[in-house]
Order: structure tokens, then sequence, then C-alpha cells
């Protein structure tokens, strides 16, 4: 893919020559840190240890971890941090990792310390699993879901109680618990968080969004989206969303490595593109239409169909499409009636759009996608 916009790499680059001394924290800095959220640190730091992210990275090179499976591969940001004057120095510590794929849950999150005083708590997004994916949409059902419970225990332990100022934020799932851990935890310490940032997290159910914990963090917190995004828009938000450029479409702009920057945060967007728009309008009309239950088989029959066909990680549905759409299709084929005309309502209301200029730009889309993988 062609790059129009510099990345997080660059800014890297550009500012890591200077600390935050001198260069106040911003929020390109929230997204380097929310993707080091994604480094695999499993034996790397003891819970109550800190290290800085220089020392983070040799340990890992020395572990010779490989994280390429994941789409936004954390190494590339992780090695240029290391070596910066920005970031070399800031501690890490109390990282919890925890993947229950028996009850789909999968939680991460690590604390890192911008000075003595103040915190930057990363909560880790959907990672490659299929357990993290099955549990983001088990959030459209259950409120609150597993992980966020967990976000709100994190965001209460001792050493964050003790910070003066607190900052989080999260990419992707990352980006839901940042904003409801900081909403639903301790007011006392709520109050010393001086901003949220959710990197293209989804929103939440109407219960959530509309409550009072929630409207209080608002004001605190930054909803940023790339303008071909899809997934930071399911759900409620609470909170206005921020439009930015990216290089990736759909799909591809939910890759932090895609967004656009300039030296001391994102690139805007006059707004986001039609196709987005009318995607997840269709998809969330459609979620509101049907009940909890009805939600909840829908995802059972979707994961369940690609736990059978023994697909654990995404990059596996990317690989092998066609063996993932016939163990779905198949699946469904064997649900009842009323799952099978839900399925069919969904599939329609695309279809019903198909004239318009955005679902020409969706289906230009996956038929270029398809293309690439016949000439890989």
């Amino acid at each position: 893919m062609s790059r129009k916009y510099s990345n997080i790499l660059d800014y890297i680059e550009w500012r890591g020559d200077l600390p935050f001394q001198k260069e106040p924290f911003n929020e390109t800095d929230n997204l380097i840190l929310s993707e080091l959220a994604y480094t695999n640190m499993n034996d790397l730091i003891s819970y109550g240890e800190m290290i800085t992210i220089k020392e983070l990275s040799r340990h890992y090179n020395e572990a010779g971890y490989d994280q390429s499976y994941i789409e936004y591969d954390p190494k590339p940001v992780l090695l240029a941090a290391a070596d910066s004057v920005r970031f070399g120095t800031v501690g890490v510590s109390h990282y919890s990792n925890i993947i229950d794929d028996e009850n789909h849950v999968q939680f991460s999150a690590v604390t890192f310390h911008l000075s003595d005083t103040v915190i930057f708590i990363a909560f880790r997004g959907t990672d490659s699993t299929i357990t993290g994916w099955r549990e983001d949409f088990c959030m459209t059902v259950k409120a609150p879901a597993p992980a966020q419970n967990m976000a709100v225990r994190y965001m209460e332990l001792p050493h964050i109680r003790d910070a003066s100022k607190i900052i989080c934020g999260g990419h992707s799932k990352g980006g839901n618990l940042a904003v409801y851990s900081a909403a639903f935890c301790d007011p006392q310490i709520r109050d010393r968080i001086v901003r949220v940032y959710s990197n293209d997290g989804p929103g939440f159910r109407s219960e959530i969004s509309d409550s009072e914990e929630m409207q209080d963090i608002i004001r605190k917190t930054v909803h940023i989206v790339p303008e071909t995004g899809i997934f930071g828009l399911l759900l409620e938000s609470a909170e206005d969303i921020r439009v930015i450029r990216c290089d990736g479409t759909y799909f591809e702009s939910h890759n932090p490595y895609t967004w656009a920057v300039r030296r001391n945060g994102f690139v805007e967007a006059d707004k986001l593109s039609d196709g987005s728009v009318f995607m997840i309008d269709v998809f969330n009309k459609w979620l509101e239409s049907i009940s909890d239950e009805q939600r909840m088989d829908f995802i059972d029959t979707v994961f369940d169909s690609l736990s059978a066909a023994g697909i654990t990680r995404t990059a596996q549905i990317r690989k092998n499409p066609i063996l993932t759409a016939t163990s779905v299709i198949k699946a469904f084929s064997k649900k009842d009636k009323d799952m099978q005309a839900l399925v069919a309502e969904l599939l329609g209301r695309l279809a019903k759009t198909g004239t318009d200029a955005a679902w020409q730009e969706l289906t230009g889309m996956l038929f270029n996608e398809k293309k690439e993988a016949q000439n890989d």
C-alpha cells in the first residue's frame, strides 16, 4: 500500500530527541503508547517491577519474540521508541495479560511512567485472536463485559491511586476500556484523570453511554476515528468523534500505522467517507432491530463455526476466506428460519443501496482485494 501521509514512525524520528519536559505529551504520543500496549511482555517484566522502554526492547529481542502475525505488529514502534530520547527512558510497569478462551475474555493493560507524577494507562485492543474479536461483539449484548470490569479494577490499583496526573487510552477495544474504566472507577481517581483517548474504539450500549458516570467523563475524552473507519463507529459514543486522515481504506484504516500525523498531532479530515457512514449506519440499525438473544445467537453461530473450522487467529481468515465463508454459511444453514431471515435481512439492507456511490466504493474495495490476493 502506497503512503500519502507521514505516520507514527516518522513522528518518532522527528520528535524523538525532545523529552516530555520540553515538548508536552500530545495525541500522537497517546497512539504510540497505545500501540506499544500490543507488545508481548510475558516473562519480560515482573508485575511490581518497573523497567524502561529501552530495557523492554532489549529483553524483547533477547527473548526472540515475533508478533509479525499481528496486523499492527508493535515491534517497529518498540524499536524506534527505545532508541529515542522521548520514549527510551519512559518507565513500564504493572503489565497484565489475561486470555480466557473458555469464557471468551481477552484483557491486557500496562502503565507507562512519563514522570514521577504523571502516568499513561494503556489498554490493549483486540489482538489477533478470535477470542478477542468474539468478546468485542459480545459487548453489543453484555453490559458490562468482563474486560470492562477488569479495566475498572486495573484503574483502581495502588500505583494509580498514588499518581498525581493520570492519562489513559487504547486502540480498538482498548479505547473502549479506557473510556469505561475512567468513567466507572473510584471518583477520587477519576478526578485526577486529565485526558482519555479512544483510538478507533467502539462505543457502548445506551444504558452505559447515557449514564451519569459516562456523561461526567465526556469533557476529558477524545474519540479519534480515521476517515474511512468502521470499528470506532460501532454502537453509541457518548462523546463527539474526531475524524483524521489515513492511508488505509475501511478495515485497513483500523491499523494505527496508516494514520496521518503531523509534528504535534494528527492530520484532520473534513468528514467520514460515504462508505463508512453507509456501512455502519446499516449495521447499527440492524443491531437495534433485533433482541439481545438474537444478537448472542448470531455471535455464537459465527464464532463457533470459526472454532470448529480450526480458525483461532484473524490472519487465518485473510489467508483462507473461502474456508471461513463456507464454515459460517454452513453453520447458519442449520439454524432456524428466524435466524436465517435475520441474516438475509442484513444482507438485503446492504443490497438495497447497491446503486449508491458508497456501495460502489465498498464493492470496488472488495474487488481490488480479491485481485491483489490472486496476484500474491
